[in-house]
């Protein structure tokens, strides 16, 4: 069953728009202004199955965590993302199916394996 039909980000303009609202402050870090759109990627039609591939700062995680907290799904660790963050989140769209889900959750590769290390010491503990 697919829940999540499509999914748009900010185009080039969409965040030209959004950084010049906040023009009038000072910041050191724009994340995550320009990670997508310099890579001409706005628009998700979801399958069955969807894949992200990409290397090692690519934005296959940014990108999970736009979506989770667009869709306020429930997290077990929030991280600080900086100032533009939830600005961006809020501007961008998405289309459920007609179906809704009863939950949404997102796991991180983090929460994994935090909690491979927290079984790992319970292990320990009572080895001894």
């Amino acid at each position: 069953m697919i829940y999540l039909k499509k999914f748009d980000l900010l185009s080039e303009i969409e965040e030209h728009n959004l950084n010049y609202a906040e023009q009038r402050r000072i910041f050191n870090n724009y994340y995550p202004i320009g990670l997508f759109s310099s890579k001409q990627f706005s628009h998700i039609d979801f399958e069955n199955i969807t894949i992200f591939y990409g290397g090692n700062g690519s934005g296959k995680t940014t990108l999970l965590e736009i979506i989770s907290n667009k869709l306020g799904a429930l997290k077990k660790s929030v991280r600080d993302k900086g100032a533009f963050f939830d600005l961006y989140v809020k501007r961008c769209e998405y289309e459920l199916s007609l179906e809704q889900p009863l939950e949404i959750k997102f796991i991180s590769s983090d929460d994994i394996f935090d909690y491979l290390l927290d079984i790992r010491s319970i292990n320990n503990n009572v080895n001894r």
